[in-house]
């Protein structure tokens, strides 16, 4: 079963955004469960895209309350569900949500996050089972595997690029050739120096650096550089992925 974060903020209707979003900011929370008076039922949620679209309209945040600018309808699923991935992963791609909040019955157990899933796929794409000890048993379990995850990356709606330690790309997925412009062959020669224009080659180094030396999720807003030179600004969520003796970022 996918593991979901069951320690979430939930507040009131009446509490204001200003309040919400200084909870958010202590607990490094990326949304905000609003739930009824027995905390448990589900009436929205409010995330960074929300706080974003409601800066654009020029709203006085110190006016608002959280029931005026919660996200209707809410999508969610039943935890019962978790156990199959392909259903997951169709209702992120299909909604085009980043946070899907899980439920057993009526009751709220947690949200389940997009960044989660990306890593989850991320890791289990490389994590292939070759403990048989039939060899052509374990080349089938390998082609088996290959094939149910490489369906399972390029069907992400995400960008998605792994890469050794030292920053050459060893995997990449269908909207990570698209955005590159690259084939998945030419991007496994290239280093992840090699997709950042000059101007923030340097922080996204030390972006790099900092999730394999430390183990942190870090996030960084930046820019790609694709093959004929189009420049995209871009939000890079890096997490560290440990293989046995082998790590990929």
């Amino acid at each position: 079963m996918l593991a979901i974060a069951k320690q979430q903020l939930i507040v009131s209707p009446e509490t204001s955004v200003m309040a919400a979003i200084a909870m958010m900011g202590e607990m490094g929370a990326s949304c905000v469960i609003i739930s009824g008076s027995e905390g448990r039922e589900l009436m929205g949620l409010f995330t960074e895209r929300d706080l974003i679209r409601i800066c654009n309209q020029s709203v006085p945040l110190a006016q608002l309350t959280m029931q005026a600018v919660i996200s209707h309808p809410v999508i969610t699923i039943q935890e019962t569900v978790l156990n199959n991935i392909n259903d997951v992963l169709m209702l992120f791609q299909t909604h085009q949500v980043r946070h899907l909040p899980v439920l057993n019955g009526d009751r709220v157990m947690g949200v389940l996050t997009k960044d989660v899933l990306t890593e989850i796929l991320a890791q289990t794409a490389l994590n292939f089972d070759l403990n048989s000890s039939d060899r052509e048993q374990a080349e089938l379990s390998l082609q088996k595997s290959e094939q149910r995850y490489r369906a399972l990356m390029d069907g992400a709606s995400d960008a998605i690029l792994l890469a050794d330690t030292k920053g050459n790309l060893i995997e990449i997925n269908k909207k990570g050739e698209e955005l590159l412009g690259y084939s998945r062959d030419e991007l496994k020669r290239l280093n992840i120096s090699q997709i950042h224009p000059p101007e923030v080659l340097e922080a996204a180094r030390n972006h790099f650096q900092s999730i394999v030396q430390q183990d942190l999720e870090v996030r960084l807003e930046t820019l790609v550089i694709s093959k004929n030179g189009r420049q995209t600004p871009v939000e890079i969520i890096g997490n560290l992925i440990n293989l046995g003796n082998r790590s990929r970022g």
